[in-house]
């Protein structure tokens, strides 16, 4: 049974995230929009997490280095302020925002995902910062 409560609960709470995210927005300052905000932004951490997952595992079977695992989240981050900047003359768009925002996150995922005996906030190891092929 406490094999199955973990993912139970995450399948819990992304769908309670998106139950928020799918709100109408409301008008600002409102509780609606308060919500649907978070539950936007913890959405798009979910979805950079489970990015990152993947491509860690991706990075396990190419054997890339912590670094080029790393930079996993830089499209994510691009695409996400690329579509900022093309929203930001109507408004700020949050779907864009928490792309952007948690990219880091994926970056982060897919290297503890590759190299489990790095620490979250450790730099990359001397012995695997060179580029292999």
């Amino acid at each position: 049974m406490k094999r199955f409560l973990a993912p139970a609960v995450l399948g819990l709470a992304c769908l309670f995230a998106l139950w928020l995210a799918v709100l109408p927005a409301g008008v600002p300052g409102s509780l609606t929009r308060v919500l649907h905000v978070l539950g936007v932004f913890a959405l798009m951490a979910i979805v950079n997490l489970g990015v990152g997952y993947l491509f860690g595992l991706l990075a396990l079977r190419r054997q890339w280095s912590p670094f080029q695992s790393r930079l996993v989240g830089l499209p994510l981050f691009l695409c996400g302020a690329a579509g900022l900047v093309r929203t930001m003359e109507f408004r700020p768009d949050p779907w864009f925002f928490g792309l952007m925002a948690f990219s880091t996150l994926a970056g982060q995922m897919s290297r503890k995902v590759a190299y489990p005996e790095v620490g979250w906030l450790e730099s990359d190891p001397p012995e695997h910062s060179e580029h292999r092929h």
